[in-house]
Order: structure tokens, then C-alpha cells, then sequence
């Protein structure tokens, strides 16, 4: 199969995956009356890190189970085509945050966010994005050919670091047009995304030649358009479409949180 092929199939799985991450959102205030949203607002007002790493969770197991079972079913049999499978993943995502409208950024600075440097941090994010889809579909290759439970494991762990982080930034309110915000961010999506990789790489040897000697024939195989400067300067729009997550539920998290630390300090004023 061509490279083209394995692109479509890798888009065709991230698509499955974040329509599973965006119903889970969806479902979840009409799940046994609300109770499970209750229960995440609880959540992210007693342990923001808590709640954001049950959002990485979801993320990762709602992403990675829809490419692995493509992945089982097309069994790729060379590095590059799995390349090209998570590459699928990442310039569909790129394009999907490109042509869909979103709302001017929210900013508590007084200064303009400067649009060459929204485009640089953009172009920024999507990279190591990119290089983390095709880490973690790396990865879940690896556990497939071996039947390896462990690196499948470690493509999950990474999701809960790189969209447990952005969760936990949308929960506390984090101002992404903040330079400071912004760059300590980027250093810990590239660090995830470097650290995925290379476990990715060092497995790599072994994973190619077995999965070739394993490979079987197999007679099955498998708006608008420009986006204006203001779209990529909503940096938070661009968080949310990567997470999956609804923005109502989103505020209602924040207000969680919010309505806590107002408690907490009024019984201490007490």
C-alpha cells in the first residue's frame, strides 16, 4: 500500500478516536442524571491535577484503542508506513484546526498577541504534536508485533503528560497568550514528544524484522479553506480542538475550581 494509503488510514483513525473523546465529553452530563459530570467538577475542585489526568486518560484510551485497532487490522509491515499512519493523524489535525472558525483569544495582558509570533508558536505546537502521533503510533506497533502490553502502556503515560498538562491549564485558567505560559509549555510538549520518540526508536531493530517475518498477505485493504490570522491566535481554540473537550464543560471545571479556592479562603478569613 502507498504511503498516501496509510495517511488516509492514520487520519481515518484520529477521526474515530476524538468523535469517541468529544461523545464521552458529550455523554457525560446526561450519564445517570449528571452525576458523573458532578462528579469531575468535584474532582477538578479538590484536585485539578486529579481531573487532568483523568482527562489524559480518556484522551489517550480514546485516540490510541481506535488506531491500534487499525493498526491490527492493516498490519503494517515497515516503519514508514507507520510513519505515514501517524503522520495521517497530525496534518489532519493541522488541517481541522485551520478551517474551523473559532473566537478571538482571551488574553489578561494589556499587550496585542503579535501574529507573526502566534504563526511561529502554531507552526511550533504542531510539530511536536505531529512527532508525538507518530511516536505513539510507533509504539503501539511495537506492542502489537510483540504482543507487549508495556509499550502501549508508555504511549498512554505520554498522553496523560502532553494533554494532562493542556487539560490542567484549561481547568486553572491559564492565559496561553502569556509568552511565559506559552514557553513553558512548548518545553514540555517537545520534551514528551523527543522522550516518545526515542523509546519509540530504541525498540525499532527488533519490532521491523519481526513484524516482516509476521506480515501475511491480505487480500483486504484498507467551511472554509484559509484560515484568517485571528483563527491561529486563539491559542486556546487550538488547545481544545487537541483535547477533545467541550468548552461548557470546560468553564464548568473552572467554576468548580473557582467556587473551591472562594470557600477555602473564606474559611480561613473565619
Amino acid at each position: 500500500m502507498t504511503a498516501f494509503v496509510w495517511m488516509a488510514a492514520g487520519g481515518a483513525a484520529w477521526t474515530l478516536g476524538v468523535g469517541l473523546k468529544w461523545a464521552g465529553w458529550s455523554l457525560a452530563p446526561r450519564i445517570r442524571g449528571g452525576a458523573v459530570e458532578r462528579w469531575l467538577c468535584r474532582l477538578a475542585a479538590w484536585s485539578p491535577p486529579s481531573m487532568a489526568g483523568v482527562a489524559g486518560v480518556w484522551s489517550g484510551l480514546t485516540e490510541l484503542s481506535a488506531s491500534l485497532l487499525v493498526l491490527l487490522w492493516m498490519q503494517p509491515a515497515a516503519p514508514s508506513q507507520v510513519v505515514a499512519f501517524g503522520l495521517g493523524a497530525g496534518l489532519l489535525e493541522v488541517l481541522i484546526i485551520l478551517i474551523t472558525p473559532h473566537p478571538q483569544p482571551e488574553s489578561t495582558s494589556d499587550c496585542e498577541p503579535d501574529v507573526v509570533e502566534a504563526w511561529a508558536s502554531f507552526a511550533l505546537e504542531r510539530t511536536y504534536a505531529t512527532l508525538f502521533h507518530v511516536a505513539t503510533r510507533g509504539l503501539l506497533w511495537i506492542g502489537a508485533v510483540h504482543a507487549d502490553i508495556f509499550p502501549i502502556l508508555l504511549a498512554l503515560a505520554g498522553f496523560v503528560l502532553m494533554d494532562g498538562l493542556a487539560h490542567y491549564g484549561e481547568i486553572r485558567r491559564w492565559d496561553w497568550t502569556d509568552r511565559r505560559v506559552l514557553r513553558r509549555f512548548h518545553v514540555w510538549g517537545v520534551s514528551v514528544a523527543v522522550a516518545a520518540t526515542m523509546m519509540w526508536w530504541c525498540w525499532l531493530p527488533d519490532t521491523d524484522s519481526t513484524a516482516r517475518a509476521r506480515r501475511r498477505p491480505s487480500g483486504v485493504y484498507a467551511g472554509r479553506f484559509m484560515a484568517r490570522p485571528g483563527d491561529v491566535l486563539s491559542i486556546r481554540a487550538w488547545i481544545r480542538v487537541r483535547l477533545g473537550a467541550d468548552a461548557g464543560l470546560a468553564a464548568q471545571f473552572q467554576h468548580a475550581v473557582a467556587q473551591a479556592a472562594q470557600e477555602r479562603s473564606i474559611v480561613g478569613h473565619e
